[in-house]
Order: structure tokens, then sequence, then C-alpha cells
């Protein structure tokens, strides 16, 4: 997985791939706070000290779509109520007030301490139970939606299902295979579409 978009020689995950990932993630109760757990989780692997540096506008790649409403730019197919409708996939720009310890303290407080962020050990399970309903998430879907502009290589033929779970596995910096395990659902679906092609394609929202 590469971290440019739109790379000359790499492969893009499909239309269909993306808007398969899209129903599959609005399936299920999902925090939208996973997110900020998600990248909380990279920003500890990269930078790990005292203070956790969130770092939100790496997030701003992965969710921000065209055709929003007005100061909405951003879509996460993400909701903790299955029956919402998908008008509250959309938010607003200002991912650091989104994601400010003030905002999510009352549904992710293990994440936060005081006015800092932080990962604690038993973060997964926490993350497991709080976020994801106790239900681990289909590591495919999430890495199909959230990855879906950036560019695959294989050197020896069109990259696989299993290059987008190792694509997100990479991406948010999950090194451990419990851990990983514990969080997100590795099965890869029988699907009747491609999951990748030659060309750069778009989220159909």
């Amino acid at each position: 997985m590469d971290d440019a978009v739109d790379t000359s020689g790499t492969y893009l995950l499909t239309t269909d791939a993306v808007k398969w990932s899209i129903d599959a993630l609005s399936s299920r109760r999902i925090h939208p706070h996973f997110l900020a757990y998600l990248q909380l989780h990279r920003r500890a692997s990269i930078g790990p000290g005292e203070k956790l540096d969130p770092r939100w506008s790496e997030l701003r790649p992965l969710i921000e779509l065209p055709g929003g409403p007005p100061k909405k730019p951003n879509y996460r197919p993400l909701r903790w109520n299955v029956n919402s409708d998908r008008s509250t996939y959309w938010f607003n720009e200002n991912l650091a007030g989104s994601f400010a310890p003030s905002s999510i303290r009352n549904t992710a407080g293990f994440l936060v301490e005081g006015k800092e962020y932080r990962l604690p050990a038993d973060h997964a399970g926490q993350a497991l139970e709080v976020l994801l309903y106790g239900r681990p998430v289909p590591a495919i879907a999430m890495g199909a939606y959230f990855l879906r502009n950036y560019g695959f290589n294989r050197t020896d033929s069109v990259p696989v299902a299993a290059d987008i779970i190792l694509g997100f596995r990479q991406w948010f910096r999950f090194d451990d295979d419990d851990e990983f395990a514990l969080l997100f659902e590795l099965g890869e679906p029988a699907v009747a579409f491609q999951w990748f092609g030659p060309e750069v394609v778009e989220a159909n929202k």
C-alpha cells in the first residue's frame, strides 16, 4: 500500500469494492469515535512519549469526500444506531473539535486523561466493548473504505483481498496479532466484483 494518491503503476480499489465497504460498515454498530481510537493507535506507535499527539489532519485524506452538505466535507460510514439514516455519516471539517477530549470523554473516556489523550494497556479490550459493542468489525471493510484513494503495489500480480487487510493494519500500526484479531474479523468474503482496478475510483455516496 502506497501513501501517495494517484501514483503511477499502482492499483486502486474499485467503485464496487468501496460501495460494498460502506454497506458492510453501516450494517454494524460502530461508534464514530472508533475512528479517533484508530488514529490514536497509529500515533502512539509512530511517536511514543509522555504526550500523545493525535495529528488529526492525517485522517483527512481517508474521510474527505466531495458532494456533501455545506461545511461537511468528511464522510465516515460509522454509526452507533443502525436505524439512523446515512445523513449522519457526514460531519464537519473541524476534526480537532470533533475528537477533542471533551467531545469523546462520554463515549471513549479510556482514551483521555484530563485534557490529554492516552492509550492504556487494555485499550483493545475497551475499544471492543465500548466502541464496537462487543463485536469485531470486518478488517477488509475498514480497509476498503478508508484506503479507497490509495495505491496498492504488487510486483508479481494484481493485489488481492488480503492486501487490503494488510494495508489497513499497516496504516494504523497494529503490530500485535492478538490485538488485531480481538478487534477485527479477518475473513475475506466471497464477492462478485473485482477488488482492484488500474484506475482511480471514487466512493459512491
